[in-house]
């Protein structure tokens, strides 16, 4: 039986107890230096079309104490848990949090990790991208005519969203904070489509030029001309699935990056997948077909695909 695990940290016991009620504890706590985590076991999970899974979330409750700019300490951190997931016998780690966005920069201790990881980040730019699509089109706003502002547009999700974006609108404004790497972006992504591309430094001034803003560190995406702000970066569950996973908004809503891990494990497809800064594109693509194959779908209540 195919195993992941799912590192995350809850930002205090009630935040934890909610991601732990569903689960069976493991072994409560596992020790690795100065790391103590929290472990999980979900048992048996059942999909359409495929054998049933296991899982395990390893939660480092503390981890929340530390500031996301530690990021020498909370590589050490995810370091304790990928050997955790390893000796737990999990065939790839998701990795949630802080973790995300170390794992997207493609830290060298990383890549010697001796099981796939994942960041979830290709899943979770194609929630972003389908969010747009699906509210323009059920709004009748013509998204070919539209300016996006991405705002951490040279993170591995904004560049995703970027590149994808631009065979989809008439301008994207590029943003980030890092901003000797917004020419190059702009440069790599000027052959993929006809958008407009522009550079801008400033964020406010960067969304008071578009018609719609994402903002990634936030996953959120405002759309100017129907006054609403819609979260991203959710996807619901088969029901298959429902009764064993119930950590989000609603009943069997789960993050992006989780249904990114949990999916690959389903397929089969044990590799570094959303791994690194410059990820490939086209594995949106492919990460939203096994999502459609499997039954899962980006969680949209503003526009509901059925």
């Amino acid at each position: 039986m195919k195993k992941f695990g799912y590192f995350i940290h809850p930002i205090d016991a009630r935040e934890l107890r909610k991601f732990t009620n569903p689960f069976t504890a493991l072994f409560g706590i596992f020790r690795k230096k100065e790391s103590r985590f929290a472990i999980y076991q979900i048992k048996n999970l059942p999909s359409k079309g495929s054998q049933s899974i296991e899982g395990f979330f390893i939660a480092l409750p503390e981890m929340f104490q530390l500031s996301p700019n530690r990021e020498t300490l909370i590589m050490e951190r995810v370091m304790d848990a990928v050997e955790a997931a390893k000796k737990l016998g999990a065939d790839i780690l998701g990795l949630g949090g802080f973790a995300g966005p170390l794992c997207d920069k493609g830290y060298t201790a990383f890549k010697r990790s001796e099981i796939p990881l994942t960041s979830g980040s290709a899943y979770t730019a194609w929630s972003i991208f389908e969010a747009i699509y699906r509210i323009t089109k059920a709004k009748n706003i013509d998204l070919a005519k539209q300016s996006i502002a991405i705002i951490s547009a040279t993170s591995a999700i904004g560049s995703l969203c970027a590149r994808k974006l631009s065979g989809f609108c008439a301008k994207i404004i590029l943003c980030s904070s890092d901003k000797a790497k917004l020419p190059h972006l702009q440069e790599e992504i000027a052959h993929l489509g006809s958008a407009e591309l522009v550079v801008e430094k400033n964020p406010d001034n960067a969304a008071s030029a578009a018609d719609i803003v994402i903002w990634i560190d936030k996953n959120l995406v405002h759309f100017k001309a129907l006054n609403l702000t819609v979260k991203t970066g959710l996807v619901k569950l088969p029901r298959s699935l429902k009764s064993g996973l119930s950590l989000f908004p609603a009943k069997g809503i789960i993050s992006a990056s989780l249904a990114e891990t949990i999916l690959l494990t389903l397929e089969g497809k044990l590799t570094n997948y959303s791994f690194g800064d410059n990820v490939n594109p086209d594995k949106m693509t492919e990460i939203a077909d096994i999502a459609a194959k499997y039954g899962f779908e980006v969680w949209l209540p503003e526009a509901p695909l059925f």
